[in-house]
C-alpha cells in the first residue's frame, strides 16, 4: 500500500543527506564531483525508510531504537525493533529489494524493504525479512552482470543480492506489531 509521504521524515531525510553526503560511501560509484547530486538523492531515498519506519513504530507503541551514530561514521544497524537490529532499504527504482554484497556480513538481524518514487510523493512499506532468509533466497549478480528480470547491468564491483519482493517473509507494517522471538529467525 502506497502512503502519501509526510513532511517531517522527508524533511529529516534532507537534513541528514545535507549532512552526511561527504561521508557517504559510494557503493554505487559516485565519487565523481559531477555525480553527487545522485548520491545526495540516493541518501534521501534510505533516510526516508528509516525515518518512516521510525514514526510508525513512536505511533505504535513498538520499543525501537534508531542508530545515533554521526553521520560521519559507518552504522551498525539503522533502527532496533524489540530488540532485532535491521538494515533499512528504500529504492526509487524497480528493484526494490536489492542489499550491496558489502552488507552480507554486517551484524543485522533482518532487512526492511520500501519503495518510493523519484519525487519522494509517498513511501511503500513492502515488508521485512531475516538477513539468514534473505541470503538463501536472493540471487547474486556480479558486476557486469545482467540484473534478473530487468535490462539492468550490475555495475557494484562487489556485486548485490537480488530478491522479488513477493518472497518477503512478512508483508507490510503490520507484523511489526507482533514480533515475537521465532518471528525473525534468527539463528
Amino acid at each position: 500500500m502506497k502512503i502519501p509521504t509526510i513532511a517531517e521524515p522527508l524533511a529529516l531525510a534532507r537534513m541528514y543527506a545535507s549532512a552526511s553526503l561527504n561521508f557517504t560511501y559510494s557503493y554505487g560509484g559516485w565519487e565523481d564531483q559531477d555525480k553527487q547530486d545522485a548520491q545526495y538523492k540516493r541518501i534521501i531515498t534510505g533516510q526516508l525508510g528509516q525515518n518512516f519506519l521510525a514514526s510508525f513504530c513512536h505511533l505504535n507503541n513498538i520499543p525501537f531504537k534508531v542508530d545515533n551514530s554521526h553521520y560521519s561514521k559507518s552504522d551498525d544497524f539503522d533502527i532496533v525493533i524489540k530488540g532485532y537490529k535491521f538494515d533499512v532499504k528504500t529504492s526509487n527504482t524497480n528493484l526494490p529489494c536489492q542489499v550491496n554484497a558489502a552488507l552480507e556480513n554486517k551484524n543485522i538481524d533482518a532487512f526492511y524493504f520500501f519503495n518510493t518514487d523519484k519525487n519522494y510523493t509517498y513511501i511503500e512499506p513492502l515488508g521485512f525479512i531475516s538477513k539468514k532468509k534473505y541470503l538463501e533466497k536472493a540471487k547474486f549478480v556480479s558486476e557486469g552482470e545482467k540484473i534478473p528480470n530487468t535490462n539492468f547491468i550490475q555495475r557494484f564491483k562487489n556485486g548485490s543480492y537480488f530478491l522479488d519482493a513477493s518472497e518477503l517473509s512478512e508483508k507490510g507494517l503490520l507484523p511489526l506489531i507482533n514480533i515475537e522471538t521465532k518471528k525473525v529467525e534468527v539463528v
